[in-house]
């Protein structure tokens, strides 16, 4: 079992590797993937922005409603959605990828560097300002989106027209599948956040 340093170590170095993602830096995303350790870090760092944003939500209010030994449970579970559902946004830009530019990218690289372009919902937990959360979402998101598209460009160095038909086809496969199967897999979810909160 891991001491409490090596936990605190591991964080800081998540919300270190998530924030130089969110300001640019071109080398987080030349990097990532390349290690494990770089891996690890860039599914803890989705995992932190998974809590961020569940504590930012309105869905925190709910919280009020149960016991307090359930708020980690909660919380790992926000956490772990947030990592499939960034992972399913990158395993769409790799079929895209794959089906329009003929794979040109490795697989595991394209993968890696779209999932840690979703650094900036780490300050999810600003959407609960009052009336700014709305503004804040919706600027998380577009930052989370001009980030996809720099981090192919410049990280990548995919070709301007490749990174924008892949960031954005890769949305709209996204969107498309989520339409197609958001109905199950949101019940899916819907079923283990209600476990974690002790109410199936």
């Amino acid at each position: 079992m891991p001491s409490a340093g090596a936990v605190l170590d591991a964080i800081w170095g998540a919300g270190a590797l998530g924030l130089s993602a969110s300001f640019f830096d071109v080398d987080a995303y030349r990097d990532a993937g390349e290690t494990k350790q770089l891996r690890l870090l860039t599914l803890l760092m989705l995992f932190m922005a998974g809590v961020s944003r569940a504590l930012g939500s309105a869905a925190i209010l709910s919280l009020n409603q149960m016991p307090v030994r359930r708020y980690p449970l909660v919380f790992a579970a926000e956490g772990i959605v947030f990592i499939l559902t960034a992972a399913a946004f990158a395993i769409s830009a790799v079929l895209v990828d794959l089906l329009v530019f003929s794979g040109e990218i490795p697989d595991t690289r394209l993968f890696w560097i779209v999932a840690l372009a979703h650094s900036p919902i780490l300050f999810g937990l600003l959407v609960m300002m009052p009336y700014l959360g709305e503004a804040i979402d919706r600027g998380l998101r577009l930052w989370t989106a001009v980030l996809v598209f720099f981090a192919l460009h410049r990280g990548l160095e995919m070709p301007l027209h490749a990174a924008i038909g892949v960031a954005l086809i890769g949305w709209l496969t996204f969107a498309l599948l989520r339409v197609a199967f958001g109905r199950p897999v949101g019940h899916l979810v819907g079923a283990a956040r209600r476990l974690a909160a002790g109410r199936l």
